[in-house]
């Protein structure tokens, strides 16, 4: 039986089945098309493009268990939250690593069979790591500065491995960039002030050792390394912004600092690849 003839259940299920392929990247999207384009045979027009493909990617994406699945999880975030402060501290700390580990788990399992829920999963696990630890140290008076920040650290700890896991590059930039706020504010713990030069003595090694690290993974783990060495690239830059968005200090020495650094960083990239004589792959595929 030709393709032409064949019964439009069996039709529709193999369309389905290509969509889902689609948005599991088995096959690259002209394969997909061209299957698509051969089992319609004209009857609904060309693979659709823009922003027609991309609502036809969301609605095959969204099937009712994925959303009651949704709903589900909405509910049980809900009910937790009401009842979360009458627990005693050490049961909301086991109860919160518990469904903060739950909803990770579950995204990185569904992010590619179920793209939608496997998100919804992986952003709310994150943002409850945030959001509980406040709750809990709020509620029993323990938001100091001292501990907000360790648990923005920690939250930022919890950040980089799920995005390192789920090979996610966002969530590794927001978990370095907590990293490197979190340790600003240890050095302003430090010293009230901090200088210019001061500044640079603690946050310039730093730098170094992210790039450092970032360039030795980088060709192991792709979204890692290059995330190290863009953080890199933050705290290099790091004593010049607090100065001018902290401190509202003048923009001198600052914004000459910036120009040298960048202008230093741009140099030292252009030397590198040149060394490597397009050895090392510049081109790692982010999610």
């Amino acid at each position: 039986m030709g393709v032409g003839k064949m019964d439009p259940a069996k039709r529709k299920l193999i369309l389905s089945e290509i969509e889902r392929w689609r948005r599991g990247r088995l096959l690259p999207e002209q394969y997909c098309d061209f299957l698509r384009n051969l089992y319609l045979e004209g009857e609904d027009g060309p693979a659709p493009q823009g922003w027609r493909r991309y609502k036809d990617r969301m609605s095959a994406a969204w099937k009712p268990s994925v959303g009651w699945w949704l709903l589900g999880t909405l509910t049980l975030i809900l009910l937790f939250s009401l009842y979360f402060t009458i627990f005693h501290p050490l049961l909301q700390t086991l109860l919160s690593f518990v469904l903060v580990s739950l909803l990770i788990g579950i995204g990185l399992h569904k992010r590619k069979t179920s793209p939608l829920a496997g998100f919804a999963a992986l952003g709310g696990g994150c943002l409850l790591a945030l959001l509980l630890g406040l709750v809990t140290i709020r509620q029993y008076d323990a938001a100091t500065p001292g501990t907000t920040v360790a648990l923005v650290a920690v939250c930022g700890v919890i950040w980089i491995g799920t995005g390192v896991a789920a090979r996610i590059a966002l969530l590794q930039f927001c978990g370095h960039l907590t990293l490197i706020l979190s340790y600003v504010w240890l050095i302003q713990s430090w010293h009230a002030e901090p200088g210019f030069w001061l500044l640079q003595l603690y946050l310039l090694p730093a730098g170094a050792l992210l790039y450092v690290v970032g360039n030795w993974i980088y060709g192991g783990i792709g979204s890692a390394g290059a995330m190290l060495m863009i953080a890199a690239g933050i705290a290099l830059l790091a004593p010049e912004i607090y100065l001018l968005a902290a401190r509202g200090e003048g923009l001198v020495p600052s914004v000459p600092s910036i120009i040298v650094k960048l202008a230093a960083a741009a140099w030292f990239v252009r030397r590198k690849r040149a060394a490597d004589r397009g050895d090392m792959d510049w081109s790692h595929e982010f999610d």
